[in-house]
């Protein structure tokens, strides 16, 4: 698999998580993420996570299953980004829509424009 494939895998698979934490009826979902990775390999993983519903929102803490899948996905996702690219993003958030299209913006701090 190429890094490219590898990482839509990744976000694919985060996508479906986050539409399986959202009731029918969802217009929008947003999960947004940090990742702080140290020497030695191990790394922080920080989210947020709300969606709207009948033009309120509601923000929500995920399912165990899911936060632990997530500490897994994001510096994974971090990893292969950064060898790939070499942008070495801090955040990014994710956000679905009610037909369940996805939209991903990364923040690269030390990124050139």
């Amino acid at each position: 698999m190429n890094p490219v494939e590898a990482q839509q895998e990744i976000i694919t698979e985060m996508c479906q998580m986050i539409h399986g934490q959202t009731p029918d009826g969802y217009s929008k979902a947003t999960c947004s993420f940090e990742c702080e990775t140290f020497d030695g390999g191990s790394s922080s993983v920080g989210w947020a996570f709300e969606y709207f519903l009948g033009g309120e929102c509601v923000s929500i803490g995920l399912d165990m299953d899911s936060v632990d899948r997530f500490h897994t996905l994001v510096p994974e996702l971090h990893r292969l980004m950064k060898a790939h690219t070499g942008d070495d993003w801090a955040t990014f958030t994710l956000t679905l829509d009610q037909d369940g299209k996805a939209n991903v913006k990364f923040d690269c701090p030390n990124a050139t424009p």
